[in-house]
């Protein structure tokens, strides 16, 4: 049980590095898009629950290769018993010093002791493997939970920023046509301003129609270019999530992890893995 632990570790360590990794790359985003979302906060939670269970199993383990040498200590003493009983007879003859002698006749534990011993380690190890097993399949359970909750949040993240992509793509479309057919409107009321012939009055209305229209343009073209700038940043947050919904372990195994438990939450998209 406590080699079943240890491999759940190992196992566990992989997918927090999968874990790791998504959050450092999504702290490559923009920084307009740099904000706790549904994703930020399961990974920090998956994180959490990896970290939590690594630490328990570990603990079982420790316990468990504990368990173990006291065992074959153990079994080591009991198996040269006999000889030492042959060493305390000769002991109490050929002893210059009494008092010598007795002490180094119950220096090692008796037999009867270490049987007494064997039985507690026997019921400690059994109870060991039992907690090892349980840890196991409870972890098993709460990480892949877990790890189901953050893969959902990607997939519902990922078609949030796809849907408000591909509206923003129809609005950046509708603006084009929108200024183009209004500077054709700019162009055909300024050609006419200068072959019709006006009053100052009639001049002066023109004027302000031709100023009014470039006005609108420019206002048109100023939120064209906002909605180009936010369908970038979108398009790059959307490639960055895509990025890490599809990273595998074996491309996490080679990050160094950089993540702890009390280094973690200087940054405002780093998450705060102190948190109780």
């Amino acid at each position: 049980a406590t080699v079943k632990a240890q491999h759940a570790t190992r196992m566990k360590f992989s997918v927090m590095m999968v874990c790791e990794m998504r959050l450092k790359l999504r702290d490559d985003k923009p920084e307009e898009e740099t904000f706790r979302d549904i994703v930020h906060e399961a990974l920090e939670v998956e994180w959490q629950v990896l970290s939590k269970s690594r630490e328990e199993l570990q603990e079982l383990s420790r316990q468990g290769d504990e368990c173990r040498q006291e065992m074959l200590h153990c079994e080591a003493m009991l198996v040269t018993g006999p000889s030492r009983e042959n060493v305390k007879a000769r002991q109490k003859v050929t002893a210059s010093l009494p008092q010598l002698a007795t002490r180094s006749l119950y220096a090692a534990p008796s037999i009867e002791e270490l049987l007494a011993k064997s039985y507690e380690l026997v019921e400690k190890a059994a109870k060991i493997t039992e907690d090892a097993e349980e840890a196991v399949l409870r972890t098993d359970d709460e990480c892949a939970k877990a790890s189901a909750h953050t893969t959902a949040c990607f997939d519902k993240r990922k078609t949030q920023t796809d849907t408000h992509r591909k509206n923003l793509e129809k609005v950046k479309k509708e603006a084009k046509a929108t200024i183009s057919d209004a500077e054709k409107r700019l162009s055909m009321l300024t050609m006419r301003a200068h072959k019709t012939p006006e009053t100052p009055r009639s001049a002066a209305e023109t004027q302000a129609q031709v100023q009014a229209a470039d006005d609108f343009i420019n206002q048109l073209k100023a939120g064209k270019r906002r909605i180009e700038t936010d369908y970038r940043l979108k398009t790059s947050s959307f490639r960055i999530d895509k990025s890490c919904r599809e990273l595998t372990k074996v491309r996490a195994g080679t990050h160094v992890s950089s993540l702890h438990p009390i280094a973690l939450g200087s940054s405002q998209s780093s998450p705060n893995l102190t948190g109780g």
